[in-house]
């Protein structure tokens, strides 16, 4: 698959919260995305979703992964053809 573009993608539910150093419990989230290309939403893998989520859109500089997220492969998502 080629780079993404467009990646549209938002944490889901909540599974389980890990604590850091000081004592305050961080939510840990699933995070998957897709690709809006020719009309279509593509699902992108786990390392698709980490490489948009951890790169600067502006400059294209890595970014640290965000503490408590847990990249997923999306599925495939099929919508209904437009009436006619």
């Amino acid at each position: 698959m080629s780079t993404p573009t467009g990646p549209a993608g938002r944490p889901l539910a909540a599974m389980r919260a890990y604590t850091t150093e000081t004592g305050y419990p961080i939510p840990v989230k699933e995070l998957r995305g897709w690709a809006l290309r020719g009309g279509r939403l593509l699902p992108l893998t786990a390392a698709e979703v980490f490489d948009a989520h951890c790169t600067e859109a502006g400059t294209g500089e890595p970014l640290p992964p965000e503490r408590g997220v847990t990249y997923r492969d999306a599925w495939e998502v099929t919508c209904p053809a437009p009436p006619t």
